[in-house]
């Protein structure tokens, strides 16, 4: 799959003036990156029998600590999802979690037994560190550069991870929100036309996305969704 996106993504760095930077640091981490995130979330996906959930993320931001919410090295939760936050959630619906939802193992695990599926929109682990660009940057830059870079991606990588999930999908169907605004903002009329061809939609508003302010999770939206 890398070598099918990989033109779109040396054009783009090629229209940004990037190639320079490109080729001398970002493609090799990027490359390594996109192969790391993709075996870890695949074998994630194993464990979950029904997907009932899916929270549409952007990308993980990886870089040299691997920081991506499915890889079992990371013990601490993050902002992304505070295990306090999924907590919360459960109370609200009287149900009791199987660990103690400290760690960020014990997070994947109540994620997973609840069918709740991460799924990223974008292949590329974008940071501040190991790239020349970041999503925050590209999504304020004027000309459109992050649905330039993104939106190409999403026949290829995007639809992947559909035709994975949909045997996963229970009869009463699956929720299908996002993680951020700027991804829904941004990408919104691409993800639905891509959603609509298995039949599948984004919860309709207010639970359409469950980012607060500040980025961490809306706990009270998320407690309606589960």
């Amino acid at each position: 799959m890398w070598n099918q996106l990989l033109p779109d993504l040396t054009a783009f760095y090629t229209n940004c003036r990037l190639i320079n930077q490109f080729n001398a640091n970002d493609l090799q981490y990027l490359d390594a990156a996109f192969h790391d995130i993709d075996t870890i979330w695949n074998k994630n996906f194993t464990k979950i029998e029904k997907v009932k959930y899916i929270m549409l993320s952007e990308a993980p931001l990886w870089g040299n600590l691997g920081k991506y919410i499915y890889n079992p090295i990371i013990t601490n939760c993050s902002s992304f999802f505070w295990c306090s936050v999924l907590l919360y959630a459960l109370n609200q619906k009287g149900l009791v979690p199987t660990t103690n939802l400290k760690t960020n193992a014990d997070l994947v695990d109540e994620l997973n037994n609840l069918g709740f599926l991460i799924v990223d929109v974008s292949p590329y682990a974008l940071n501040t560190v190991n790239t020349s660009m970041n999503y925050p940057q590209l999504s304020h830059r004027q000309g459109n550069n992050y649905f330039n870079l993104i939106d190409p991606t999403l026949s290829v990588f995007f639809d992947d991870k559909l035709k994975k999930i949909i045997p996963k999908i229970p009869e009463e169907g699956v929720k299908i929100f996002y993680r951020y605004k700027r991804v829904e903002n941004c990408l919104g009329n691409s993800i639905n036309t891509r959603l609509s061809i298995y039949s599948l939609s984004i919860l309709p508003p207010p639970l359409n996305n469950i980012s607060l302010q500040g980025g961490s999770i809306d706990k009270n939206k998320l407690a309606k969704i589960i």
